[in-house]
């Protein structure tokens, strides 16, 4: 994956010019969210440890039990001081964790979704990437940042990040380069089934309730799209968020009679949907950028306004099948 020089070299400069950094990441953050955020702190506090670094983020949900650390609570005081962002895994501007990052002297984006926004004062944007935190591995391991170093911490939460978005590197986005950053990355000291796979992995057994709910209740449309929908009653007896919802899509990945499977969960904050799209080969991020969404080619999400919106997306999402055949 090629990083040009003249990029690398401006984005080392922008690091060392400014004494406070805030590192962004998306709204409801998920394993490549928070682990490339973390990964790139921890990397700043070995690297540049006068430097004020801040993690901000709200509508944070724990992903992974015990995996990451708590998200700054920062003041609108350290915000006046000049700043540079670094926004990652973010393609489009309003889903940037914190809306105070308009208020940076200078913005670097670094991500890798298709279709986004160049908000940033440097763009440095890799489709090809299985994930932002192998994005930004393999920027701070190009010889343009060869003398600084690459603390355990950072390299396990990177780690993170790439096991996470690749689905334990079964998805099409991960690649030879994926899995060659993530062997590096595995000879770090850290421990990958007790301080990764584990957190990411482990589930309490309240959590076998929703998968019954889940698996006793989801639909398939006459197109074939399969979906379950989670309203905030539901959400509630389950006592899980709505950005948890689509942690059950797993369960449909296997099944060749399911081309395209979705879950919808009420957002008892807003009243809309929070809408979560995956299949194997057929493109959902299109359909998706039609209800306030976007994302993967064949992983997305989208933000029906309603239930008739809901409906409405699967009928969408069903003629993408019919192209399909």
């Amino acid at each position: 994956m090629k990083i040009a020089k003249t990029m690398r070299e401006n984005i080392r400069s922008l690091i060392e010019e400014y004494d406070t950094i805030m590192i962004f990441r998306h709204t409801s953050p998920d394993f490549d969210a928070l682990g490339s955020q973390f990964g790139m702190y921890y990397w700043l506090k070995e690297n540049y440890p006068n430097k004020t670094i801040y993690v901000p983020g709200t509508s944070f949900v724990e992903v992974g039990r015990n995996l990451f650390p708590d998200n700054d609570v920062v003041s609108d005081e350290a915000f006046k001081k000049p700043f540079l962002a670094l926004i990652l895994d973010t393609s489009v501007a309003r889903r940037i964790s914190d809306e105070r990052y308009k208020l940076a002297a200078k913005i670097v984006k670094i991500d890798h979704h298709p279709m986004g926004e160049r908000y940033g004062d440097i763009n440095l944007v890799r489709p090809e990437a299985g994930a932002a935190a192998e994005l930004v591995y393999t920027l701070l391991t190009t010889s343009t940042f060869k003398d600084l170093k690459m603390p355990d911490q950072a390299a396990r939460y990177l780690y993170v990040g790439i096991v996470g978005d690749t689905g334990r590197f079964q998805y099409s986005s991960a690649t030879a380069h994926t899995l060659k950053c993530a062997a590096e990355l595995y000879n770090y000291n850290f421990n990958p089934q007790k301080d990764v796979y584990y957190p990411i992995y482990n589930k309490p057994l309240t959590d076998f309730e929703a998968i019954r709910t889940v698996m006793n209740n989801f639909k398939i449309s006459k197109d074939g799209v399969a979906y379950y929908i989670l309203n905030k009653e539901e959400l509630a007896r389950l006592h899980i968020d709505s950005d948890d919802a689509k942690a059950y899509l797993y369960l449909f990945n296997y099944c060749d009679e399911i081309l395209i499977w979705c879950s919808f969960s009420e957002d008892e904050r807003t009243g809309n949907y929070r809408a979560s799209l995956r299949s194997r080969d057929i493109t959902v991020n299109e359909v998706a950028s039609h209800y306030g969404g976007g994302g993967h080619r064949v992983a997305a999400g989208a933000r029906p306004k309603n239930l008739d919106e809901v409906y409405q997306l699967i009928e969408d999402l069903g003629k993408e099948i019919k192209k399909a055949r």
